[in-house]
């Protein structure tokens, strides 16, 4: 995803070592790969890319729609839109989808990352985060969010809870 940001590795069960959490491995017959968004580059692990898949269960094209089978699949692979990274054992672990990452100042931001960030206070009911245009960042982060009722939450609060944390 361009970021460079490194990720925290999955938890691990205390017994078996095995990642736990949201996690997978590639299906007998199937390959994945973990690849820069825009450039199709193999990404190292822990790395966050698109994960791209091939093997004899993928898709051979939408039905009548050749432009969006020439997006999804491109030499022999099928790009699924999941960002995520890989470990070095081949878990995969999602992290949101592609349409969801907020491009700003050359940084992609996860928009579910921000939304789990703003739950954290209690005084949230709902929330939902969107990436706007913007001429000189790419796109501004912007979080609709409802209170519980007779609770109270500033627009600083929220953007310190999110620096905070982020």
């Amino acid at each position: 995803r361009g970021s460079g940001k490194q990720c925290r590795g999955p938890r691990r069960h205390p017994i078996t070592g095995r990642p736990q959490g949201k996690a997978w491995h590639d299906a007998p017959r199937e390959t994945s790969r973990e690849t820069s968004p825009d450039q199709g580059k193999d990404l190292p692990p822990g790395i966050p890319g698109e994960v791209i898949v091939k093997g004899d269960a993928v898709m051979k094209e939408y039905l009548k729609s050749p432009q969006t089978t020439k997006q999804t699949l491109r030499d022999g692979w099928l790009y699924t839109g999941d960002m995520a990274t890989i470990d070095e054992e081949g878990y995969i672990y999602i992290q949101g989808r592609k349409k969801d990452m907020i491009t700003t100042s050359g940084k992609t931001v996860i928009a579910s990352e921000v939304e789990d960030i703003i739950y954290q206070d209690t005084s949230v009911k709902e929330a939902a985060v969107i990436g706007l245009p913007d001429e000189n960042l790419g796109e501004v982060v912007k979080a609709f969010i409802i209170l519980r009722e007779g609770k109270e939450l500033t627009e600083e609060e929220v953007i310190e809870l999110c620096k905070k944390n982020l």
